[in-house]
């Protein structure tokens, strides 16, 4: 992508190396203190399973994780900002997709319109004008045809919800 190979990510080995971020199961902790609150940030990697089964087990180790080795964050809310949030998401995909699922597991308390985190994440670069953007996934052709149509996709941050699993009804992820 760069040209080159390279260590791209090289800002974020600092977190997992002081030990306030672990990856458990399928997303990745974060310990922060935002406002005197101390909060669990959740990440997603790139090779996370968004299955259903799988995000819960990563919650809930991540539960049993903290309250053992970081009691004082033991009762934290958990919370993310991510473009795999963004309401845009749940207009262009199925109800049914992973990413969709995804969101319904949180309360979203702001969204940032002028984020363009999908761009990146979605198409590996940022560099491309809109025209250029490759579709070789359903997600691909639906983000760029938002994009081409002048709309953006964005992003969200969001509280984890305290049983996110009550209300779901069962899938077969």
């Amino acid at each position: 992508m760069h040209g080159t190979y390279a260590f791209v990510w090289g800002w974020w080995f600092p977190r997992q190396l002081s030990l306030h971020e672990f990856r458990i199961g399928a997303l990745e902790y974060e310990m922060i203190v935002k406002e005197d609150k101390k909060l669990i940030n959740i990440h997603i990697p790139a090779d996370a399973d968004m299955r259903r089964e799988s995000l819960r087990k990563s919650y809930e180790d991540a539960k049993v994780f903290f309250a053992k080795y970081y009691p004082e964050y033991g009762q934290s809310d958990m919370v993310c900002d991510s473009w795999l949030l963004s309401p845009v998401l749940a207009e262009l995909l199925s109800e049914n997709t992973n990413i969709v699922r995804f969101q319904k597991t949180f309360d979203l308390i702001r969204v940032d319109e002028t984020n363009d985190g999908a761009i990146r994440w979605v198409y590996g670069r940022t560099d491309l004008p809109v025209h250029d953007l490759p579709e070789r996934t359903s997600l691909q052709k639906k983000i760029k045809a938002r994009l081409l149509e002048g709309g953006c996709i964005g992003a969200a941050y969001g509280k984890l919800l305290e049983d996110p699993w009550k209300n779901s009804s069962h899938d077969r992820s």
